[in-house]
This record gives C-alpha cells, structure tokens and sequence, in this order.
C-alpha cells in the first residue's frame, strides 16, 4: 500500500509537469482576437467590438519562458482606445496560469499580471484577469 501511495505522488508531479510543458508549447503562435468582455465592479458585463492580435514565441529572457506582441483596437458602448504592449510570460500552476509582464520602451518590466487561462486548445485561446480596478477582463482569441 505504501508503494502504490509513492508512485501516485510520482505520477502526480510527472504529469503535473507535463502539462505546463505543453501548454508552454501550445501557447506559441499568432492569435486573432474574437472578443473581449468587462465585467465591471458592480457585475454588468458589457462587450467591445475588437481588432488586432497577440504573437507568442519563445522568450531569449533567461528568466521568462515567453515572449508577446499585444496589439488590439476596442470600443465598449461607453470608451474606446487601443492597446499596444509587448512583456514577457511564465506558465504557472500545471498550465492553468501564467504571469505576463509588460515592458516599457527601455525593456524594462512596469506590472506584473496573473492571467488565468480559461480555453487553451490548437485553435482557441481565453485569457482572464482582473484589472487594478477590479474588473474582470475577458480576452477570446483564434489561431491565425
């Protein structure tokens, strides 16, 4: 009993690793965004039309596994603007996370963010994370 207790621990950490290798892996490529939603500090949900895409590649940062290219117009009923960023990723907690950091234009590192990845298949993407104001901010993005 002892012995099938260790190699279910194994087993555990093993495929644990496996998925945050593979996600690290899938995560690669140009991506289209499709959608993007609010959901605002008092629980309304509104949606923006949007334009652009987000490139992923490999990071030649020792410390950062990812490198990314954001860029993407929107236009909420009430706000519109454009986001135009690049950082840097690490998957985290067997595939389920990642931090993304920006970088300003001396390449420095400015904010640190958590995003949960909700979708990740070979043609599918859904990033979340909650904004400095509480917002909950929910990306949708196709393989191109």
């Amino acid at each position: 009993m002892k012995h099938l207790l260790i190699l279910l621990v194994i087993l555990f950490f093993v495929t644990s690793c496996d998925k945050e290798k593979k996600t690290t892996r899938r995560i690669d490529g140009t991506w289209e965004i499709k959608s993007f939603k609010r959901i605002l500090s008092t629980g309304i949900s509104i949606y923006a039309d949007v334009t652009g895409e987000m490139k992923i590649e490999t990071s030649n940062d020792e410390y950062w596994e990812k490198a990314y290219t954001l860029q993407f117009d929107y236009a909420f009923p009430s706000l519109s603007g454009s986001t135009n960023q690049s950082g840097l990723i690490n998957v985290l907690e067997s595939g389920e996370y990642m931090d993304v950091s920006t970088l300003n234009s001396a390449d420095l590192v400015t904010r640190i963010d958590n995003h949960r990845i909700m979708v990740l298949t070979s043609t599918d993407l859904q990033l979340e994370f909650t904004d400095s104001v509480g917002q909950i901010n929910t990306y949708t993005f196709r393989k191109k």
